[in-house]
């Protein structure tokens, strides 16, 4: 039997598949990143500490989104964090997100059990190189997904250097 694409998803062949159990992380996974121009895209539960983000992100911290869940524990603490040492990198929070998808152009889904960042659990991921299934989850699933959430533009603390800023220049 064949899969058929139909409104439940994408059928596609693909050559290029790693099937990977628990002895991989993201930071393992993600370590080639820096040389890779395109954009990466992450749907997750949860968001790993600043600490993780700086290592996995520090040599590229540019052309990156990411979507999670703000019921997850620390989460708009974490996305804040992670506004204020890397800027460019944008967060969309929502409450209806569970899954784990790492997407990284122009070819590369990585689908997991694993929330972004470091885990203790046994956990699995399937990756794949298509340009089909890239493009056709980038548009059919994390740009819907993006565009119903709730962007993280600022850190509080930088809000309230802004605000301060303000009120000081007012007041000469």
């Amino acid at each position: 039997m064949s899969y058929r694409t139909d409104g439940g998803g994408l059928a596609f062949k693909c050559g290029d598949i790693k099937l990977q159990g628990g002895g991989s992380s993201w930071a393992t996974k993600l370590s080639q990143l820096g040389r890779q121009k395109g954009c990466l895209r992450i749907i997750t539960y949860s968001l790993p500490n600043i600490d993780f983000i700086k290592r996995v992100f520090g040599k590229r911290p540019e052309n990156i989104f990411i979507i999670a869940n703000p019921e997850a524990s620390s989460v708009q603490r974490r996305a804040e964090a992670i506004k204020e040492e890397f800027p460019n990198i944008r967060i969309a929070l929502n409450r209806k997100i569970h899954s784990k998808v790492v997407l990284i152009e122009p070819r590369t889904v990585m689908v997991s059990s694993a929330n972004f960042g470091k885990s203790g659990w046994h956990e699995t991921t399937v990756s794949f190189h298509s340009k089909k299934a890239h493009d056709y989850y980038v548009g059919h699933e994390f740009d819907r997904w993006w565009d119903i959430s709730d962007e993280v533009y600022k850190s509080v603390r930088e809000a309230h250097k802004e605000c301060t800023k303000s009120v000081q220049e007012v007041s000469r």
